[in-house]
């Protein structure tokens, strides 16, 4: 039975493989003008149930103009009964249809019907449903957006806010004031903030590193970190002063991220603060220092061979460890 179950199943995954290979390429012969909208309109009748999905999967194309023309098919052809199904299964009783339909809309409608369904599907019971509607806003790329996904999906936990910054970082730079402005709300939350911060950090915006500066003594470790962490992605002579006091912060999850940033700062007060970090207690604040003098050049290496005659054995270590992995064996 089981045997007879796998053939079947793959039997019918076949199926729909062709008939979604067959649609897509009738919809390309549309497009090349080799067939009418009212023949395409007949073939998508005898194939309605893959239309949508075979939208979805040319509209990974990243052509502007290609995933516009695509757009355009379901109007062309008459078939806007597709976009009502996809708004009706938002209401399903079932959350995978609801998220399907999340996913879909996007690549089968203009963002003038899709956004706000996809707004009021932030409010879903279910993360991986809010998830799908963050992420198709985010396809539609309008900053106003932003505010209800962050108030929609900055969870505590790691894996959340590591989607989330996914999601924001698919918007363009006409969200940075939009991102600037939410660090400045008093009813931002704190992972709505750490969030920010590292898109901040991500995208490289140096006007923000006055708005950051405020934040590394803020009393939310995570936030301190994340805050340090974007800092040093400025690769900013403006952070270094704030890069360098973190190097003597009281938690050691902030010395780490911050001798690992100042490898992009290749000057004389950093190799000395990296050489200091290298008796640190936390090996992964030894290792950063290590790992970024190494990456400083021969200023760096000097560093590192001169720690090799340390009385402080994790310090002597660390460096010998650096040194093999980069450079020639070098013997204490």
């Amino acid at each position: 039975m089981v045997i007879f179950y796998n053939l079947y199943a793959n039997h019918r995954q076949k199926k729909i493989a062709l008939s979604r290979e067959w649609l897509k390429n009738c919809i390309e012969s549309y497009l090349s003008s080799n067939l009418s909208a009212f023949a395409l309109e007949k073939l998508i009748l005898s194939q309605r149930g893959e239309l949508v999905g075979v939208l979805a999967q040319m509209s990974a194309s990243v052509n502007p103009e290609y995933q516009a023309r695509l757009l355009a098919v379901i109007p062309e052809c008459h078939c806007e009964f597709v976009i009502s199904d996809e708004l009706e299964r938002l209401n399903s009783r079932h959350w995978l249809n609801r998220l399907n339909a999340m996913s879909y809309l996007p690549f089968i409608a203009p963002a003038s019907i899709t956004t706000q369904p996809l707004l009021r599907g932030l409010k879903d019971e279910y993360l991986d449903v809010r998830l799908a509607a963050a992420l198709s806003l985010s396809k539609l790329d309008d900053p106003a957006s932003i505010r209800p996904i962050l108030s929609s999906l900055a969870l505590q936990g790691s894996w959340p806010i590591e989607r989330l910054i996914e999601i924001i970082l698919r918007f363009d730079d006409r969200a940075i004031p939009i991102l600037v402005q939410y660090l400045s709300d008093p009813l931002a939350s704190e992972s709505g903030i750490q969030v920010v911060i590292a898109v901040l950090g991500h995208k490289r915006v140096g006007s923000s590193i006055t708005v950051l500066t405020q934040f590394i003594s803020h009393t939310n470790l995570e936030i301190r970190v994340e805050d340090y962490r974007a800092l040093g992605r400025m690769r900013d002579a403006r952070a270094l002063p704030m890069l360098l006091g973190g190097m003597l912060d009281d938690q050691w999850e902030v010395r780490a991220v911050s001798a690992k940033a100042l490898k992009y700062f290749p000057k004389a007060v950093v190799i000395n603060a990296l050489r200091g970090g290298l008796t640190d207690q936390v090996w992964w604040v030894r290792f950063n220092c290590a790992s970024s003098l190494g990456a400083l050049g021969i200023n760096g290496r000097e560093a590192l061979l001169h720690s090799l005659q340390s009385p402080d054995r994790f310090a002597r270590e660390i460096s010998q460890m650096i040194l093999d992995r980069s450079y020639t064996k070098v013997d204490a």
